[in-house]
């Protein structure tokens, strides 16, 4: 696929998403609530990490088969959720939590197989 502007956009994206992904790392966590089955900050875990996913695709997909690009999407994806989490877990108020990094891999093979089944617009 030939590179247009469309690719930097979405590396542009990416690479803010990795910051801002790395700086909620660092800040002091809150309390959530549980409701039933999942915590709320899980399901924000998975919302920023299905757009991650979704975004490091978009940006792959311009060198990479479709298969390959959303494997490296989950790839990179759970390797950006396991360095926060690792960065959670060193830090005095913050926990770090495997169930947080499972939801993050979660996200990222969400957000990168529904941006692999939508066809890019020319």
């Amino acid at each position: 696929m030939e590179i247009d502007r469309k690719f930097y956009v979405y590396l542009s994206l990416v690479v803010l998403g990795t910051f801002v992904l790395l700086w909620f790392s660092f800040l002091p966590s809150i309390d959530f609530v549980r409701i039933d089955f999942m915590r709320l900050g899980d399901l924000e875990h998975f919302v920023a990490y299905a757009v991650y996913g979704f975004l490091l695709h978009r940006v792959f997909r311009y060198f990479l088969s479709g298969k390959e690009s959303v494997l490296l999407s989950i790839v990179i994806g759970s390797l950006i959720g396991g360095l926060c989490e690792t960065i959670q877990y060193l830090l005095p108020y913050r926990v770090g939590d495997v169930i947080d990094w499972g939801v993050d891999m979660l996200g990222s093979f969400v957000g990168g197989f529904l941006s692999s089944k939508f066809k890019p617009s020319s």
